[in-house]
């Protein structure tokens, strides 16, 4: 007797399983308990959703229920089992968390609106890093300012924190470095952008800090601008420059 939430997406994988926390827009989640045996009674309760979110529990008092989210984020579901049928003998409780996905490049789970403790941190807020990230998607931390800045000479050019730089090739000469800010803190962002209508490579340098791309992993010390106003957005999450 005891309650572990089950989470089924409908989908079976190549291995067979059916089981996921997280997927994208159009799948409704079916929870369950793995053990029923000697529980009387079952009471969900959707514990809390991302702000904007209608989503809600189909069956909130059967062994069974569904919930399909419809703002990216993640819903905090509890189970609780009872000995009784009339749901006043507890037995057990459970609290696991399902959760909707931006699309790529985007593709990271964010916690619900209140939540503050996640039971597997491998879902992947659970860390400074990605609650900064969160902070950042949510605009809670302020966006990048500051004034066009044409480099005229080869050469590098370090940024400030919270700076943006507008990067602009055809008033620029040579070949140019753009390097983070020196000694930055979790949070610190700035961000370059191209004011052509042609793609620039530029090379980036992290000043003593590595940069990485956080939809591949990977270091990365140089990147294309493409045209139309596309930019580079930088956030140090204590350790690297994550690419946003």
């Amino acid at each position: 007797m005891s309650a572990d939430i089950v989470i089924d997406d409908g989908s079976v994988l190549t291995n067979g399983s059916v089981d996921r926390d997280s997927t994208f827009t159009g799948t409704t989640f079916t929870l369950s308990n793995f053990d029923n045996s000697g529980v009387l009674a079952h009471r969900w309760t959707l514990v809390d959703k991302p702000i904007g979110s209608s989503a809600s529990l189909t069956t909130p008092a059967l062994a069974t229920t569904q919930v399909s989210p419809d703002v990216p984020g993640g819903y905090l579901v509890r189970l609780d089992t009872y000995l009784d049928a009339g749901a006043t003998d507890l037995d057990d409780s459970d609290v696991e968390e399902v959760g909707l996905r931006f699309a790529a490049p985007l593709d990271w789970l964010v916690p619900a609106a209140g939540e503050t403790l996640q039971q597997d941190s491998a879902r992947g807020w659970a860390t400074a890093r990605e609650e900064a990230i969160r902070d950042v998607r949510a605009n809670i931390l302020p966006p990048p300012v500051g004034a066009p800045v044409a480099l005229a000479a080869a050469g590098t050019t370090t940024v400030s924190a919270q700076s943006l730089l507008l990067y602009d090739p055809s008033a620029s000469g040579g070949t140019h470095t753009i390097e983070a800010p020196a000694s930055p803190v979790l949070g610190d962002r700035w961000a370059i952008k191209n004011t052509t209508i042609s793609p620039v490579s530029v090379a980036i340098d992290g000043n003593g800090n590595p940069i990485e791309d956080p939809n591949t992993n990977t270091i990365i010390a140089s990147y294309a601008l493409a045209a139309g106003l596309v930019s580079l957005d930088y956030l140090f999450s204590g350790t690297n420059w994550v690419l946003l």
